[in-house]
């Protein structure tokens, strides 16, 4: 009889950025991180203690499937939480120094301009700098980030560099997000077939903790990388 998979995430790097303005933004990572590893440790132990009843493991139960799926978007909704956060706590900073992200500053303004109404809104605000900080960093993080289109977008907000993020790059978690938004929004069924069929998609351990620490990995990234946009260590 098989042995249970155990199935872990890769750890996070025992050092993040502590100071502000990233608290909140690695609060919320490890959160989300601790909170699909748990999915992912309540799904090895149901696997365990079917062992020791001598039940065969060859196959996941229902209940076991949708710990897999469970974890799948948690994970999405950790990408939610981390760029979200880290887009509102950093960018003030980034626009005083960055020209990358003042490019992109430039542009939204320049969308902006086109737009009467919002353009009414921001000029009846008591500050005007800050009424236009609040509807560019509103245009990034009121949309749920479920896309690789939108972690192109916060990716060029913050300037991150292209080499590293690159388009191919993040193209490649378009396989998580398909399987995010068919378990979020179709609760991950199959075409139907008939009036009762009621059938799921097949979600396999491995190949759902790759999508999940994948995930885990880039939102690592986008946050390391950030950091060093504000607080560049010379030299290393």
């Amino acid at each position: 009889m098989p042995s249970p998979v155990i199935l872990k995430l890769t750890p996070l790097p025992a050092k993040l950025p502590a100071p502000a303005p990233f608290v909140q933004t690695v609060r919320r990572l490890r959160a989300s991180h601790a909170s699909v590893q748990a999915l992912l440790d309540n799904l090895s132990d149901l696997r365990a203690a079917k062992k020791v009843e001598g039940t065969k493991l060859a196959r996941l139960g229902h209940a076991e499937s949708d710990l897999l799926r469970a974890a799948i978007v948690f994970s999405g909704a950790g990408v939610d939480a981390v760029l979200k956060q880290l887009v509102r706590d950093t960018l003030p900073m980034l626009l005083n120094a960055h020209p990358q992200t003042i490019d992109k500053w430039m542009k939204f303004l320049s969308d902006l301009s086109k737009q009467e109404r919002s353009v009414y809104a921001v000029l009846r605000s008591s500050s005007v700098d800050e009424a236009l900080l609040t509807a560019y960093i509103e245009s990034l993080t009121t949309r749920s980030l479920q896309g690789e289109d939108e972690l192109k977008n916060v990716r060029d907000a913050l300037g991150l560099d292209l080499r590293v993020f690159s388009n191919q790059r993040l193209e490649s978690f378009r396989d998580f997000f398909a399987a995010r938004n068919m378990i979020a929004h179709e609760l991950d069924l199959k075409p139907s077939r008939g009036q009762g069929d009621a059938e799921k998609r097949d979600r396999n351990m491995k190949p759902s903790l790759d999508l999940c620490n994948n995930v885990f990995l880039l939102l690592v990234e986008y946050v390391q990388a950030t950091e060093e946009l504000i607080n560049p260590r010379l030299g290393v």
